[in-house]
C-alpha cells in the first residue's frame, strides 16, 4: 500500500462504500455512495462552528432509500466520520440538539 492509498484509506482491504465530496466555496454536495447507490447530504463551513453536514430526514429515509433501512445511523455515522478524516482532522461531530438531521463539526474541546 503507498502513502496516498493511506492517506485516503483506499488502500489494503477495498471498503463497499466511499463518500465524494463536491466543494463549491464554503459549502457543497457530499455523497454517500455504496455500489451504484448514492444517498445526497449537504455541508456548509463557518459560524462559531467547523461546519454543518445537512442529512436527509429520518421521517423520509426508509421511503427514499429502501435499500438502505434500518442503517441510517451507520451512514451518517460513516458520513460524518470519513468527512472530518478528510477535510477536518482533529475535529469531532455531535448532532444538534433536538435535531437528527444537522451534524455539527466542531474543535475537539
Amino acid at each position: 500500500m503507498g502513502l496516498l492509498d493511506w492517506l485516503t484509506g483506499r488502500g489494503g482491504r477495498r471498503r463497499e462504500w466511499d463518500i465524494r465530496v463536491e466543494k463549491r466555496g464554503r459549502g457543497g454536495p457530499i455523497f454517500y455512495l455504496e455500489g451504484e447507490r448514492r444517498i445526497p447530504f449537504d455541508f456548509e463551513l463557518g459560524g462559531t462552528v467547523g461546519g454543518f453536514i445537512y442529512a436527509p430526514a429520518a421521517a423520509t429515509w426508509d421511503a427514499e432509500y429502501p435499500w438502505a433501512i434500518g442503517r441510517r445511523s451507520e451512514i451518517l455515522d460513516r458520513v460524518a466520520q470519513e468527512f472530518i478524516r478528510r477535510e477536518f482532522r482533529g475535529y469531532v461531530y455531535e448532532f444538534e440538539r433536538g435535531r437528527d438531521d444537522i451534524i455539527v463539526v466542531r474543535r475537539d474541546a
